[in-house]
């Protein structure tokens, strides 16, 4: 495997974590409205999905704090999806923004590295 070619998943891999991004965006946007319910299943997936990786940069909540991770996220998710959460639309909304503030400032902090990784294998 080149470096070349492993440099172009990794890219790829951060554009689904982008994608993942706007579709915790628009749900954070819309929380206090209509409930879209396939769409709440499907980013929970997305997330639950999430490697410890991808969420190095979310702060570290104690263990009191229903959404310390991003299980607990997918989960309030899950839950407000079936109607049935015990958490406010409010907290919902922040989980779900200080999730995407996590998630953006990794892959931003990453792409320089990346970049400059791909310009040093570039034949001259």
């Amino acid at each position: 495997m080149t470096v070349p070619h492993t440099l172009d998943r990794l890219q790829d891999q951060y554009g689904e974590l982008l994608a993942l991004c706007d579709a915790i965006e628009s749900i954070a946007d819309s929380i206090a409205g209509r409930v879209d319910r396939d769409n709440f299943l499907s980013v929970a997936e997305r997330i639950s999905s999430l490697r410890p990786a991808q969420t190095s940069e979310l702060p570290h909540w104690d263990e009191a704090s229903p959404w310390k991770s991003s299980p607990g996220i997918a989960e309030a998710l899950r839950s407000a999806a079936m109607g049935r959460t015990a958490l406010s639309w409010q907290t919902i909304e922040s989980m779900l923004r200080t999730l995407l503030e996590g998630l953006r400032l990794h892959v931003a902090k990453e792409q320089p590295m990346i970049e400059a990784m791909k310009r040093s294998k570039r034949p001259n």
